[in-house]
């Protein structure tokens, strides 16, 4: 029940392995994609295998050929581990979501620079087309509802929050030297979900990791400083 577009799910419920069928839709016409928008698409179906999900028994030997863990019990304990560590990311995401958007609502703005606002807009633009695409809405539609501004908005929003960062990097005098770069180089591309540092270097290039390492530092300097109440 992923499928954006309606009806097409409804196509597949008791069809079986070996069965064929053709489904015909209409795109909506609000569809982001103008090219698409209100056309009609053929769907040509050959059903190959239907399967249904079978829970395994957990034993020690299952734990460990397939887990790695000698018992039932460690197994337990180290999932236990692994979800708390899940629990407790998401818990300082939202920390850091409300704490930078109390520091967007403190920040006094007196304009937004043309030509990094348009950079911005462009930007956001582009990264949120995929989503808005699989959600069959326009980006600021998407925007909207992800977010509950206009892409405009959000976009002054982004560039309040790295101005205001910016402003803590030279209040602070933050840097980052080469000793620091290369230490926090590699955890740094995990955080970004790179397990090759040398990929991630090529693909971003170092001048653009230092900027957005003095952007963690800031950020690190506002949480380390929020007060919760």
């Amino acid at each position: 029940d992923t499928f954006t577009i309606d009806g097409f799910v409804d196509q597949l419920y008791g069809l079986k392995a070996g069965d064929t069928k053709v489904v015909t839709l209409t795109i909506p016409t609000t569809f982001s994609e103008e090219e698409y928008a209100g056309k009609r698409i053929v769907f040509d179906i050959n059903v190959l295998t239907v399967e249904a999900p079978v829970a395994p028994q957990i034993t020690d030997a299952y734990a460990q050929e397939n887990f790695g863990y000698a018992t039932v019990a460690e197994y337990k304990a180290g999932l236990q581990a692994d979800m708390q560590d899940e629990i407790d990311e998401k818990i300082n995401d939202k920390k850091k979501e409300v704490v930078m958007s109390k520091l967007n609502d403190i920040t006094e703005v007196s304009g937004y620079p043309e030509d990094v606002l348009n950079s911005k807009i462009e930007s956001l633009n582009k990264s949120m087309s995929f989503y808005s695409l699989n959600y069959g809405m326009s980006v600021d539609d998407y925007c909207m509802d992800r977010f509950g501004l206009s892409l405009e908005d959000y976009a002054k929003k982004s560039v309040v929050q790295d101005l205001a960062l910016q402003q803590i990097i030279d209040k602070e005098k933050l840097s980052v030297d080469e000793y620091y770069y290369k230490g926090e180089l590699s955890n740094f591309a995990s955080t970004q979900g790179y397990t090759n540092v040398d990929t991630f270097v090529e693909k971003f290039g170092k001048d653009l990791i230092v900027k957005n390492m003095l952007i963690q530092k800031a950020v690190d300097v506002v949480m380390d400083n929020a007060i919760y109440e």
